[in-house]
Parts: structure tokens; sequence; C-alpha cells
């Protein structure tokens, strides 16, 4: 393989591997490691922060692996309303091209919960990527995107049920514009200390020459150690050819 060849099969896995970031196919919106995000807010003067690394194996593209460590910071500005800025960061290491590893661009968002009762509850979530990252390396996207999610839950005895559907604009070369994604996860959001749950998820492909839409099934456990800390672990397995073919998931999350 020539190294300009190389190049941009490294650049064209790190637009994909960002993509799918933004999509939820790694811990980037939901309380870690959820993909789908609940209706949940912080509350007014509270503030958490999420510690969440995933490790990807066998993307559709490379056999090699990917990473990601996407520290997340959120504010309760009011008891229904959250500010959050996210940072991405990254490494790829191709089978056969150089290791990539860097920070991505940066996400800040507007989290509301709208409405309310004892069964449902409604938010959306919505920001900006910012152009942080380095778009000569594919870390980046070099332009500003923006993204919109809208969030249900659903309390059904013992369990609940969140549901997303949300649309991201990402203006990044080789990579298609706009990309939608659908996830659901069902839970039991009163087993603390542990809870667990189980998930699954379809995306639009950032690959513009593949118009099958990664889809993939998620399990995973957090446990509350204290009032103030959670821990936790995930496994990603894909449900059709076009997404990676397994992802690991661990994390910790802080409040106060």
């Amino acid at each position: 393989m020539t190294p300009a060849a190389a190049g941009r099969r490294v650049r064209r896995g790190v637009r994909a591997l960002l993509a799918l970031v933004a999509l939820a196919a790694s811990p980037a919106y939901a309380a870690h490691p959820f993909l789908t995000e609940d209706p949940g807010t912080q509350g007014a003067g509270r503030f958490e922060l999420e510690l969440g690394f995933a490790s990807r194996v066998g993307a559709p593209d490379d056999p090699g692996r990917e990473g990601a460590f996407t520290p997340q910071f959120s504010v309760g500005a009011l008891d229904d309303l959250d500010l959050i800025v996210q940072a991405i960061f990254l490494r790829r290491a191709p089978a056969d091209a150089p290791v990539v590893q860097g920070s991505g661009d940066l996400v800040t968002d507007v989290k509301w919960r709208f409405y309310e009762n004892a069964t449902l509850a409604l938010a959306v979530r919505a920001g900006f990527d910012l152009p942080a990252g380095e778009p000569a390396t594919g870390l980046g996207a070099g332009r500003a995107g923006w993204h919109a999610v809208a969030i249900a839950g659903v309390t059904l005895g013992e369990c609940a049920v969140y549901a997303n559907a949300g649309y991201l604009r990402v203006n990044q070369a080789g990579t298609r514009a706009n990309l939608g994604y659908f996830s659901v996860a069902l839970t039991r959001p009163d087993d603390a200390p542990l809870k667990t749950f189980v998930e699954a998820a379809i995306a639009s492909n950032p690959d513009p020459a593949n118009a099958q839409w990664p889809a993939i099934g998620r399990v995973g456990a957090i446990y509350t150690a204290t009032p103030w800390l959670d821990v936790d672990v995930g496994y990603q397995a894909r449900l059709n050819r076009a997404a990676a073919r397994q992802v690991w998931l661990a994390g910790a999350t802080l409040r106060w």
C-alpha cells in the first residue's frame, strides 16, 4: 500500500469513527455506557462528570483497533435544563497504516426536559460540534456541525423504556453530510445499586458509498458505589456487517 493510500484509509476510518461516536455507536451522548439518552436532568446547581472509554475491533473498512475517550461535563442550570460540554480523544491503529491519535472536535449542548408525568417524560438535546480537532489527520471536521435528538422515556411497572431519534449535520470531506439514528433501551431504573440494560440502535452510514445503515445491540451494567460515584461496563455487538464487530466499554461517573 502506498503512503498516500494508507493516509486516505486512515482518514476514512477516523471519519467513520467520529461520525459513529456522534451517532451514539460509542458512548457519546447518553449516560455511559448507554447508547440511548434518557430524559433526566441534573437539577439546578448540580454537576456531573462522565468518563467513558470505548475500544472498537473489526470496523467494516479495517481489521485494526480504534479507541475513544469521551469525557463529558454537565451543569444543571435549571431543574429541567442542563448545559453540557464534551471532549473527544481518539486513537486509531489500522492493520496496515500508521497509528493516528489526538483530540477530536468539541461538543456543546443544551438538554431540556419539557414534559413529565408519572409514566412519560419528553426531552430534547441539541448543540454544535465545534472544529477543535485536526482536519489534516481526519481527527476533526475543520468546520462546525450541529445535531439534535428527541428523547422519550416511558415507565412500565418496574421497567423503563427510553427511545431516541436523532439527526446530525456533519461538515467533513468524504463523510455523508446528513446522518440520522434511532435507538431504544430497556432497563430497570430502580435496581440500585446495580442497574442493567439492553438496547439496540441503527444509524446512517457515514460512508457515502455505502447505503447500508449499521445496526448494533448493546448490554451493560452500572454499579452505584456511593451516592456520588457510578462505575460501569458494557459490550456492543453488530447486528449487520455494516457495523464494527464488537466494542468494549468502561467508565465512571461522578456527581456533586
